[in-house]
């Protein structure tokens, strides 16, 4: 008791008092759940938007940081472009696979899972899937 807790999901951020649904929904993209870390963010894993405040509202340059880490290019300059004090530039073992599976009626399944490589979990697998999402999408490509 009185301890301050951890999210293991996204999720739970529904249990912080006052913080409803909208809030979560509006949110949720920006934020990821983590075991104990250093409290930075990862722009080699951050969404864009997050990218842009650390730029200073730069949108052109989150934009260009996240063209080239999507990319796969090696090397980016984050050290200058970002606002340092709110970056972690340690190596992770962590990662985002995505995939997008097509349907024989033209609309596609998105599937996307976070997983941390260095921690296995209680079923012995050497890793610990810690984020989620499914989603279908329609032929027009619009989602729900």
């Amino acid at each position: 008791m009185g301890q301050p807790e951890g999210f293991d999901a996204n999720e739970d951020l529904l249990r912080v008092p006052g913080l409803g649904y909208d809030l979560y929904a509006n949110i949720n993209s920006l934020v990821t759940a983590d075991q104990p870390g250093s409290g930075k963010v990862n722009p080699m894993a951050a969404p864009e938007g997050v990218l842009q405040v650390l730029a200073g509202g730069d949108a052109q340059r989150a934009a260009g940081i996240a063209a080239n880490r999507d990319s796969g290019q090696t090397g980016i300059d984050t050290a200058t472009t970002l606002a340092s004090i709110y970056v972690d530039d340690a190596g992770t073992d962590r990662f985002e696979i995505k995939a997008r599976v097509p349907l024989p009626s033209g609309a596609s399944i998105f599937v996307a899972r976070s997983v941390d490589m260095g921690d296995g979990d209680a079923d012995g697998l050497p890793w610990r899937t810690y984020r989620t999402e499914n989603r279908f999408m329609p032929a027009n490509g619009k989602t729900n």
